[in-house]
This record gives C-alpha cells, sequence and structure tokens, in this order.
C-alpha cells in the first residue's frame, strides 16, 4: 500500500479490497506485495471495464472482468504492451 494509505486508492478498489480480504485473503495479501499496490494502483483500475467487454460482468454494483486483457494493461503500460 501507498504511503498515503487507502486515500490514495479509488472508492471502488476500497470497496473492492474491503470485501476480499475476507473472501480472498490470499489475493488481496499478494497485491497489497505488488509495484501496483505500492503505486496507488488498486483492483478496479485493472479490473474495472465496460459492458462492451465479452467478459464483463456486473459485481456489486461494478462492471468488471476477471479477465485482464492487454488493451486494459496498455492504458497505463503502452510500451510494455506493444513489445
Amino acid at each position: 500500500m501507498t504511503s498515503k494509505g487507502w486515500a490514495s486508492f479509488t472508492k471502488e478498489s476500497q470497496k473492492c479490497v474491503s470485501c476480499h480480504k475476507s473472501a480472498t485473503s490470499f489475493v488481496v495479501k499478494e497485491w497489497k506485495k505488488s509495484k501496483h499496490s505500492k503505486n496507488g494502483v488498486g483492483c478496479y483500475e485493472c479490473h474495472g471495464t465496460t459492458k462492451n467487454n465479452p467478459a464483463a460482468y456486473k459485481h456489486m454494483g461494478l462492471i468488471i472482468s476477471t479477465l485482464v486483457t492487454p488493451e486494459q494493461c496498455a492504458r497505463c503500460h503502452p510500451g510494455v504492451v506493444k513489445e
């Protein structure tokens, strides 16, 4: 987690973590050790999508996909995806 704490994460990602720390604690533990967590990137920033995504589904009032595509990664990592 960032030095700024939970305030640096979106409300959507805070909602994800608050539930998943009980439901799938191993996922939250791994995420907390990740560069994404340390740089203020939460669950929703990678897993949030639109209803046009074939893998999208509504979960706890959010539209998400458990499958993160290269297009979603390219929003922040265009160079890496291009390789």
